[in-house]
C-alpha cells in the first residue's frame, strides 16, 4: 500500500513540473487526461466496472455548458464523457477479441437504424435547403445524443451473460434511486419542489418524474414476483420512499402517466389481491390524503389564472397558462409542419416543442413519426414477448415492471420530450437491454 501511495505521489510531482515547463500543458489537463486514459483501460479490461459507473453517474452528474444556441444551451454531463470512453473501450475490445460483436442481433436493430436514418436524412435535407431555422451544430449534437442511447443499448446487450450480473446492475439502479429519492425529499423541503442533484432550485421536475416512473415500474414488477422476503422488504421500502419525492415533483405529466403504469401491473400472475388492496389505498389517499401543494397543482391545471389572455378551453375545461401555452405551441407547430409534411424541419429545426409526438412529427415529418412509432411498437412487442415467455419468475417480474414503466412513459411523453431526455433515456435503454436480452422459456 505504501508503495502504491508513493507511486501516485511521485506521478503528481512529475505532472506538476511538466505543467510548469511545457507551454500549453497545465497540471489539471495532465491529471484529467490521465484519469480518462485510466478509465479507458479499466473499462477495457473490466467492462462491468465501466457500465456500473455509468449507472451511478446517470442522475448524479453535473452539467457543463459547451455551446449556446437560441432558446437553449447545449450541455454535457459527466456520464456523457464516461459513456463515450466506455463505448470506445468496447469498440477496441471488439476489434481485438474476434468472438465479440459490435451490434448483437436484437428485435430492435432495424427499427433503431430506420429511425436514425430518417433523423439524419430529414436534418440533412433542411441543411442543404438552407433552412434558416436550423443550426447544424445543434442538430448534430442532438442526433449524436440519440445515437449515444442506442449505442448504450447495444453495448449492454453484448455484455449481459448471467442473472447474477443482471441483479448486480439492478441493485445499483436501486441504490442510485435511493440517493435521488432522499435528495428529492430534501430539495422539496428546501425549494418547495423535488429536484435531482446538480439541477438547482428550479430543476427539471418532468424529467425527475419520468425517472421515478421508470424505477417505480421496475421495482413494482420485481416485488410482485419475488419470493425472497429481504428482496420484497428492500423493494417495498424503496417504493414507499420514492413516492414522496415523486409527488413533490409537481409534474402533471408524471401524475397523468402514473395510473397507466400502475394498472399495467394487473397483468401479473402473482399477488394480484395485494395490487387490488393497493389500488383502493391509492384511491383513498388521493381523495383525502394528498398534500395540499400536490392537490393545488392538479387543480391549477384546470383553473389557472382567469385573466390570462390566451387560455385554452376544451368544453367546460379551462387550462392554466402553462398547459395552454403548450397546446398553442402544438397547434402552431402542426400548422408549420403542413408546409414540410414528409421530412419536416430536421432535428431541432423549428422551435422548442414540449411534447414528444408533436416534436417528432414536426422535425422529421410523416416518415419520422412512422419510424418512431415502429420503434415504440417494437419495444413493446419485445418486452411483451419476454413477459409472456420468461425463463423464471425473476425475469417475468422485471419484464412486467419494464412493460408498466414503458406504458407510463408513453403517456408521459404526450406533454414531455421523454424519449430524448438523457436522465430518463439512459436508464431506460440500459434496462431495456437487460429485459430484451434475458433468456426465454422457449
Amino acid at each position: 500500500m505504501k508503495g502504491k501511495f508513493f507511486q501516485i505521489f511521485f506521478f503528481l510531482i512529475i505532472a506538476f513540473f511538466i505543467s510548469k515547463f511545457i507551454p500549453y500543458i497545465s497540471f489539471p489537463k495532465i491529471i484529467g487526461a490521465t484519469l480518462i486514459f485510466s478509465f479507458f483501460i479499466i473499462s477495457f479490461l473490466i467492462p462491468e466496472f465501466g457500465l456500473s459507473l455509468i449507472i451511478f453517474s446517470m442522475l448524479l452528474s453535473p452539467e457543463i455548458k459547451i455551446l449556446s444556441f437560441p432558446g437553449r444551451d447545449l450541455v454535457i454531463r459527466l456520464e456523457d464523457i464516461l459513456l463515450t470512453i466506455v463505448i470506445f473501450s468496447w469498440i477496441a475490445k471488439v476489434s481485438i477479441e474476434k468472438e465479440l460483436t459490435l451490434f448483437r442481433k436484437t428485435p430492435l436493430n432495424i427499427p433503431i437504424i430506420l429511425y436514425l436514418l430518417v433523423c439524419i436524412l430529414a436534418t440533412s435535407i433542411n441543411i442543404l435547403q438552407k433552412n434558416s431555422r436550423i443550426i447544424p451544430a445543434k442538430s448534430f449534437f442532438n442526433i449524436l445524443k440519440y445515437m449515444e442511447y442506442f449505442f448504450l443499448f447495444f453495448m449492454v446487450s453484448n455484455f449481459l451473460k448471467e442473472k447474477k450480473q443482471i441483479k448486480k446492475f439492478l441493485y445499483l439502479f436501486l441504490f442510485v434511486g435511493l440517493i435521488i429519492s432522499l435528495y428529492g425529499i430534501y430539495s422539496s423541503g428546501k425549494y418547495g419542489r423535488a429536484t435531482a442533484p446538480f439541477e438547482g432550485e428550479i430543476g427539471e421536475p418532468n424529467t425527475l418524474g419520468g425517472y421515478f416512473l421508470l424505477l417505480l415500474g421496475i421495482i413494482s414488477g420485481w416485488f410482485l414476483y419475488s419470493d425472497e422476503k429481504y428482496e420484497r422488504f428492500i423493494l417495498g421500502g424503496l417504493a414507499f420512499i420514492m413516492i414522496v419525492p415523486f409527488l413533490f415533483t409537481l409534474s402533471r405529466a408524471s401524475y397523468m402517466a402514473f395510473p397507466f403504469m400502475f394498472l399495467t401491473l394487473f397483468l401479473t400472475k402473482k399477488r394480484k389481491m395485494f395490487l387490488i388492496f393497493l389500488l383502493f389505498f391509492i384511491i383513498s389517499f388521493s381523495l383525502i390524503g394528498l398534500p395540499s401543494k400536490v392537490r393545488d397543482r392538479i387543480r391549477y391545471t384546470f383553473t389557472g389564472e382567469k385573466e390570462y389572455p390566451e387560455q385554452v378551453k376544451i368544453g367546460k375545461i379551462t387550462f392554466d397558462p402553462s398547459a395552454s401555452a403548450r397546446v398553442i405551441s402544438w397547434r402552431e407547430s402542426v400548422s408549420a409542419w403542413k408546409e414540410k409534411p414528409f421530412f419536416g424541419y430536421g432535428v431541432e429545426g423549428l422551435r422548442f416543442i414540449d411534447g414528444q409526438y408533436v416534436k417528432v412529427l414536426v422535425e422529421t415529418g410523416i416518415f419520422g413519426i412512422i419510424t418512431f412509432l415502429f420503434l415504440l411498437f417494437s419495444i413493446f412487442k419485445s418486452i411483451w414477448g419476454k413477459f409472456k415467455n420468461p425463463a423464471d419468475l425473476f425475469y417475468e417480474g422485471v419484464s412486467l415492471g419494464l412493460l408498466a414503466s414503458f406504458i407510463g412513459l408513453l403517456v408521459h411523453s404526450i406533454g414531455t420530450n421523454t424519449f430524448i431526455i438523457i436522465r430518463i433515456m439512459e436508464p431506460f435503454w440500459f434496462l431495456t437491454a437487460i429485459v430484451i436480452n434475458s433468456p426465454s422459456s422457449q
